[in-house]
């Protein structure tokens, strides 16, 4: 069975756009770290950017577009789409974003992966 670490989304936002963490901000991770170490940001806001993909069964950020063309999800974070997002997903499906949430470890979804 392949792994995934988990991804509660508050808020997107285009990676375009510039951020930083500051005291009361997300941390900014790569998911090659929240992926190596989850344990290290469970229940913390953290900002981390990724190629997305918005299926019926499942949404995932991987860490780019030929991530997602070879099917690797044990790369990928599974997540919640928030009412924006869902308001957005044809735009936003299948392009690089840059996502804010409150990353979740432990917690399992649809088909054991974590959420």
């Amino acid at each position: 069975m392949k792994t995934f670490a988990a991804l509660l989304i508050l808020t997107l936002f285009s990676t375009s756009s510039g951020y930083n963490a500051t005291p009361d901000g997300p941390t900014v991770v790569s998911l090659i770290q929240l992926i190596a170490t989850p344990e290290k940001f469970d229940g913390k806001l953290v900002s981390v950017e990724g190629f997305l993909h918005i299926g019926r069964e499942a949404q995932l950020l991987y860490l780019g577009q030929e991530d997602y063309k070879h099917g690797l999800d044990g790369d990928a974070l599974w997540f919640h789409l928030d009412e924006n997002m869902a308001k957005d997903a044809s735009k936003l499906n299948r392009n690089y974003v840059g996502i804010v949430g409150v990353f979740n470890a432990m917690h399992r979804g649809p088909y054991g992966c974590p959420n």
